[in-house]
């Protein structure tokens, strides 16, 4: 790890903060499977915000991990019964974990790419550190290693605004503009493969494209394609790869570009799609680099659209003509592409913003930035589940472990 941007934390450093790493909540004697008894636990008095959720859907499956304020991370898995395991923070002070994100899900990615062993959780926080781990029922093996300088930038962003999973790469983006890609633990040869000064302003989205590839979105309101094999990793190249094309409507407004703050690849379909801070849904067609669709999340008509902060494809099988936008009111949009208009969708009575969203075939999750998780049936449009607020609360285990150690 010989590079400026990349320093060694030691082990000695982390290890207290990680030493519960990956223990449930409830253990042994005081194990509950009441559910009831789980969500009074997880239940929220807000001492700390939450800062970032990642989450997955599948058809057996919804996945959560909410990051928080203090930098303590909580995991939740929603299947028959509720599951719930929280860690401590990521290092000995509290320093607030700013973004995460979850290995995409196998149907975003390429035919010809391996699915992954495990599912991985990589968070940044505003002190510029990055941590991995593996993710089952709880968080194991973490690394941890300073990714990005810890100077904010003037808005709202500090340290790492941006993370992104690839089968043999990670991805930050930082503050500052920069992204590096990184090899991922455990890998032969350099850690950090690239970094490149990426946009104007932060880093606000950075997604794999396959193998040592990835596409990066900022508050520039750009999005641009990076390969780590254009350039040596101390070189720092001041043009990007590849530049998506404006949309026909943003080239004749001629205004500057409203930031992005949220995006999703899909590999195996050649798309990109973005929401932004102008509440426009926004997407690509990479295989032959061209927009193709760009529309507002609420009809202009009925009110201004609110900034977008989180959108989807539908993972299912037969669903690919369709994805999810949320926003920062609370409310989410369900697409068809070939509609003009949302085809579904709701609003939240609490104006809680949306920080993540997932969607499989029929049903649709929700996180909201009040903790508020909800699975919908969107066929039958109605709420299935609704797991009540989480915190970053610690919870005292009935049993000392020996717990787990960062490698860095």
């Amino acid at each position: 790890m010989g590079h400026g941007c990349e320093k060694c934390y030691q082990e000695s450093s982390v290890s207290h903060s990680l030493e519960s790493l990956g223990e449930p909540i409830l253990e042994d004697e005081t194990r509950e499977t009441n559910e009831a008894a789980i969500l009074k636990t997880l239940r929220s008095n807000l001492l700390h915000r939450c800062t970032s959720i990642a989450s997955d859907l599948t058809e057996h499956v919804a996945k959560v991990a909410a990051s928080f304020s203090n930098g303590s991370v909580a995991l939740l898995d929603f299947g028959p019964d509720v599951v719930a395991a929280l860690s401590f923070p990521c290092s000995q002070r509290e320093i607030e974990i700013k973004t995460s994100a979850i290995t995409p899900n196998q149907r975003l990615c390429g035919t010809d790419e391996a699915s992954p062993k495990h599912k991985q959780l990589l968070v940044g926080t505003e002190a510029g550190i990055a941590t991995v781990w593996r993710m089952d029922r709880h968080l194991e093996d973490p690394c941890q290693w300073q990714a990005h300088s810890v100077t904010p930038s003037p808005g709202r962003f500090a340290g790492i605004s941006a993370v992104g999973i690839g089968n043999q790469e990670l991805f930050t983006g930082g503050a500052d503009g920069s992204m590096c890609i990184w090899s991922q633990p455990g890998r032969s040869g350099d850690r950090l493969l690239r970094k490149i000064p990426a946009h104007g302003g932060a880093v606000t989205c950075v997604e794999s494209a396959g193998p040592a590839q990835a596409f990066s979105a900022g508050e520039d309101g750009y999005v641009r394609y990076w390969s780590a094999e254009v350039a040596t990793p101390s070189s720092m190249e001041t043009t990007c790869d590849a530049e998506l094309p404006l949309h026909n409507r943003d080239c004749r407004e001629r205004t500057p570009q409203s930031p992005i703050y949220s995006m999703c690849v899909d590999r195996r379909l050649s798309r990109v799609l973005a929401g932004a801070e102008d509440g426009c849904i926004r997407l690509w067609d990479t295989m032959v680099w061209r927009p193709t669709k760009r529309s507002p999340h609420i009809s202009a008509s009925e009110e201004e659209p609110p900034s977008l902060t989180a959108v989807r494809f539908n993972t299912g099988e037969a669903f690919y003509h369709e994805f999810v936008s949320g926003a920062a009111d609370g409310s989410w949009c369900l697409w068809d592409l070939r509609e003009a208009q949302p085809v579904n969708g709701a609003k939240d009575p609490e104006k809680s913003k949306l920080m993540s969203v997932a969607l499989h075939g029929a049903r649709l999750l929700t996180c909201a930035e009040n903790g508020l998780l909800v699975l919908w049936d969107l066929r039958a449009n109605k709420v299935l589940r609704k797991v009540a607020p989480m915190d970053g609360q610690y919870l005292r285990r009935s049993r000392k472990g020996s717990g787990t150690q960062a490698r860095t």
